[in-house]
This record gives structure tokens, C-alpha cells and sequence, in this order.
């Protein structure tokens, strides 16, 4: 430590000691008092500055990251748990480039791979084992959208070790390498974490394997445009896949078992912290069709206070679940809720043409990520999840803006996208009343656009931002968005609302057309729709 703080390289670091010769090594963001607490601001403002000395833009995706390793001064650091001195370079094989190597059909099982050997080095393994084949194998070793393979390709082992070394890894292609420390300037002197490669999935719980399971992101929420605590029910999804791997299926099968939603958010019921355990084929089976006994479980949830359907599709729950007598009839209501999702889609899609994308961001519940859950007593009952209570705690990391963009990125991107999917059974119910309602909704919104427009306009670049860029750039708008929450906004939800309410009972009303009544088999009613559950 003594030879990284006295290196110029390190020269003007804020609050480097916090009394004389007592090393201030680590300066993490959740001080919320005391004499260092802006301590970390501080530094991020230095690291800041030396970004720019470098020409290396704060814009830029993981900026700090590259200022970190450029700066230091041996390019390796030490692991302070066991000691091992690893590179901090992209420099060792994932288990995924592992896994590349052992499913090729000519490597055998005796092929030895050290996941913290430099890929230089293990690459020189390959070609002594395996000569032409292992080279002929390179490009698929190596292919990764990061990465633009060198033309012409080098035809022995010492240009692609050049490459590899020169450019592959200089590129720093993740999901194939990993650096020996991730970097978390400006929590650390250094840049990096205390812990390397060698240990960090067991010194840090946080990194844990089991832990990390435990942290899992059900896309499909955000593709629908569904309601309820998504951090919640994501989080209870990955504590079901790692401690509750040996309950059985509703049905009687064996686990592992996944987490099956009682109401199938692609039909517009919300993203809840409420599931029941399907075998693997059993939730293929269900697909997104709702079972009789479903219905019963969700009108008994609502019964007891739950929120189980979202804004969008409340009516149509609301007109027809009392209807429910049969599985025929769950299924009748599954295929009239799909039909209220597109219409809800087309609504949305008429918001976009007005470009009123804060608006839409307004609907996707954000907030959520702000806090880290736990739950009390969890268990399975009968199949199905239950606690004693959901445990809230302010979240003090960066992934709750992860978790933002990503939502902000996949939501936006899946209603741009929405009808130009092929196969897209895009029926819309409309009338004069849902017409004018959605206008009405419009007509609302346009009095704030001249107020949005710029983050309007900010959000429709980042939309337009097809490459992995775009979540650094959804992160950079998110204290806009938070203080975007225009009066008018209201009224233009209840307006979108009221058209929703109104669709919904239009699809009620035809509960004994052809179109609900008829029974259609598994394979059309896929094709219908292109949608699992």
C-alpha cells in the first residue's frame, strides 16, 4: 500500500490519510458522516480529472475502469486474501471460453484448463496438444460480437498470440476474459478491489455463487409493460433457484422446479412476490393459458389484499372473473387478455408518435430499484411461496441504476419493436369512446412537451443507442427522469387508464363470441401468439 499512495502516479489523491501515516485506503459512498464523509465524491472528482489528463471521456462506458488500469503503476496487483499476484488485464479464461474449448469435438477430457492462466499461455497449451486443429478452431474460440476477428486470419500460433495479446485482449471481450481485479475506483486507493480472481467468490459474500443466484432479472416484465414490485419478485425468483431446489411440482413431479407466475404477466397480470412450483415441463405446458384452479388462486390473493393484476388490464379481470367455471373458460379469459395486452401495446405505440417518452418512462415504476428486499419465514406451502413478511432496505450501490436502465432499455426497445414482430396476432379492440379517451390522453400530455422535450429527446437517442453503450447512456438520464414528474402527468394516466377500462369491457362483452368460445389447440393457439410463460 505504501508503494501504490507514494507513486506519483497517485499524486493529489483526496484525504489519502486520515491521521499522519495512517494509510485512508478505502472511501465507500454510504458515509453519511464524519470527517471523510465526502471523502468518496471527492475522489471520483479526481479520478475525473484524471480521465481527462488521458483524453478518455467520463461518458464513455466503464471510463473509470480504463483510467484505473491505465494509471497504475505495475499493471498486477497482489490478492490480499491469498497473496497471488494476477494481471489486471483481461487476461483469464471464463468458464464460458472454457466451456468453448472442451465441447470442441477433438479436445480431450485430460486437456487441462486453469481458469487463472493467462490465455497466452493456455493458448500455447492448445496448439502444442491439438497443431491444425486447434488452430483451425480459433475463430470459434474467439468469435464475439466485441471482437472483429483479424482478415486475413493468421495461419500459425505465433500470429494469433500476437493478436490475441495486441488487440483480443486490449478489447477486453467480457463473457470470454476477465481481468485479474475488478476495478471499484473511487472506493479503493487504487482503483481495485482488495480481493482477485483467485478469491473473490469466496471472500467477497456479495460474489458469492449462491448469492449471486439469487439476484436474477425476469426480462418479460419489462417487455409487457407490467405492474407490480419487479426488484421483489426477481428476488424471490433467484431465492427459489438456489435453496428450494428439491420442492416438488403442483402436480406431484420431481424438481428442480421453477417459478411459475399464478397469473402470466404476458396477459397483464402484475410481477408479484407470489409463486407456485412448476416442473420444467409442466410450465411449458401452461404456457401462458391460465388453469380454473389459477383463477381461484388469484381471486383468493386479492381476496386477502394483494395487488394481482395491473392498471392496464383491471377491467377486463374485473368483468370477467367471476365468470371463470371452468378450465375452458380460463383458457376463453387468457385469450381476451391477450387481446387487451395488444390493445394495450397499440395505446402505448400512440404515445411514442407523440415522442412523449418521459411520459412513458413515468409508467415503469423505477422506484423499486431503490430498495434491496429480504424475506421473513420464507417457505412453501402447498406449492406455493410464502413469508411472513417483505423486509425493504434502502439500497446504497450502483446496481439500483443498473437495474433502471436495463428496465428503461428493454421496455422502450420491445414497444418500438412490439408490432413488427412476424406471426404478430395484433387484434385491437377499439370503439369511438377508447378513441377519444386515448386522445384525450395525448391532448394531455402535449401541454408538458415543450417541457420534456429535451429529455424526451435525450431518451429517444438512447433508444437509438443499439450497442452496449446504452445502458451507461439510460444511467446518465436517470435524476432527470426522477424529477420529471410533470402535474399533467396525472391527468394523462387516468385518461390512458379510463381508455384501458374501456377496451377491457369491450373485450368483456364478447365472452360468448366465436372468437373466445372456440377452442383452439396448443399448436395454433402458439402460433397465435409466439409467447411463453
Amino acid at each position: 500500500m505504501e508503494t501504490i499512495v507514494a507513486h506519483p502516479a497517485y499524486e493529489g489523491m483526496p484525504d489519502a490519510f486520515y491521521e499522519p501515516g495512517r494509510i485512508q485506503w478505502e472511501s465507500p459512498s454510504n458515509r453519511a458522516s464524519g470527517q471523510f464523509k465526502d471523502t468518496h465524491s471527492k475522489r471520483l472528482k479526481w479520478w475525473a480529472e484524471q480521465a481527462r489528463k488521458l483524453g478518455i471521456s467520463t461518458s464513455s462506458e466503464h471510463w473509470i475502469s480504463r483510467v484505473a488500469k491505465q494509471i497504475h503503476p505495475t499493471k498486477q496487483k497482489p490478492c490480499k486474501i491469498c497473496g497471488r499476484v494476477l494481471e489486471l488485464r483481461y487476461v483469464y479464461p471464463t468458464v464460458l471460453f472454457s466451456a468453448k474449448i472442451k465441447k470442441l469435438p477433438f479436445v480431450k477430457g485430460t486437456f487441462h484448463i486453469d481458469l487463472l492462466e493467462p490465455i497466452g499461455s493456455l493458448l500455447s497449451s492448445f496448439f502444442a496438444e491439438y497443431g491444425n486443429a486447434a488452430l483451425s478452431a480459433m475463430p470459434i474460440l474467439l468469435s464475439t460480437p466485441q471482437v472483429a476477428l483479424p482478415s486475413p486470419l493468421p495461419t500459425n500460433a505465433s500470429e494469433w498470440l500476437d493478436w490475441v495479446d495486441q488487440v483480443f485482449v486490449p478489447s477486453e471481450p467480457r463473457g470470454i476474459l476477465s481481468p485479474g481485479a475488478m476495478s471499484n475506483a473511487p472506493d479503493r486507493f487504487d482503483g481495485f478491489h482488495c480481493d482477485n480472481l483467485c478469491c473473490r467468490g469466496t471472500a467477497d459474500k456479495g460474489r458469492h455463487k449462491g448469492n449471486l443466484q439469487t439476484y436474477v432479472t425476469d426480462r418479460r416484465v419489462f417487455e409487457y409493460w407490467t405492474s407490480g414490485d419487479w426488484v421483489a419478485a426477481d428476488r424471490l425468483i433467484g431465492r427459489l433457484r438456489s435453496g428450494f431446489t428439491s420442492e416438488e411440482c403442483r402436480y406431484g413431479h420431481q424438481g428442480p422446479c421453477t417459478a411459475d407466475h399464478i397469473g402470466p404477466i404476458s396477459l397483464g397480470f402484475t410481477h408479484r412476490a407470489r409463486f407456485q412450483l412448476l416442473c420444467g415441463p409442466c410450465n411449458s405446458s401452461k404456457n401462458n393459458r391460465m388453469s380454473l384452479s389459477d383463477v381461484e388462486l388469484l381471486k383468493a390473493d386479492e381476496h386477502a389484499g394483494e395487488e394481482v393484476v395491473s392498471w392496464h388490464s383491471a377491467a377486463l379481470w374485473n368483468a370477467c372473473k367471476d365468470l371463470v367455471k371452468s378450465d375452458e373458460h380460463a383458457r376463453r379469459l387468457s385469450k381476451m387478455m391477450r387481446d387487451n395486452h395488444h390493445s394495450l401495446m397499440k395505446a402505448l405505440q400512440a404515445v411514442v408518435d407523440e415522442h412523449a417518452y418521459t411520459f412513458l418512462a413515468s409508467l415503469l415504476e423505477l422506484d423499486y430499484a431503490d430498495f434491496d428486499v429480504e424475506f421473513k419465514n420464507l417457505c412453501i406451502e402447498d406449492h406455493i411461496t410464502t413469508f411472513d413478511a417483505l423486509i425493504r432496505t434502502p439500497r446504497t450501490t450502483k446496481y439500483a441504476d443498473e437495474q433502471k436502465a436495463r428496465r428503461c432499455r428493454i421496455a422502450f426497445g420491445e414497444l418500438i419493436n412490439y408490432f413488427q414482430k412476424e406471426n404478430r396476432n395484433s387484434f385491437v379492440v377499439r370503439s369511438e369512446t377508447s378513441d377519444k379517451l386515448l386522445e384525450e390522453a395525448i391532448a394531455a400530455l402535449k401541454t408538458d412537451l415543450a417541457a420534456t422535450k429535451k429529455l424526451d429527446m435525450a431518451l429517444i437517442a438512447a433508444v437509438n443507442t443499439t450497442d452496449r453503450t446504452s445502458d451507461a447512456v439510460f444511467r446518465k438520464l436517470l435524476p432527470a427522469l426522477a424529477s420529471a414528474k410533470l402535474p399533467s402527468f396525472k391527468p394523462a394516466r387516468e385518461l390512458l387508464r379510463q381508455h384501458m377500462d374501456e377496451v377491457g369491457n369491450l373485450i368483456a362483452s364478447l365472452w360468448e363470441d366465436d372468437r373466445y368460445v372456440r377452442e383452439l389447440d396448443d399448436a395454433e393457439e402458439d402460433l397465435d401468439e409466439g409467447v411463453q410463460e
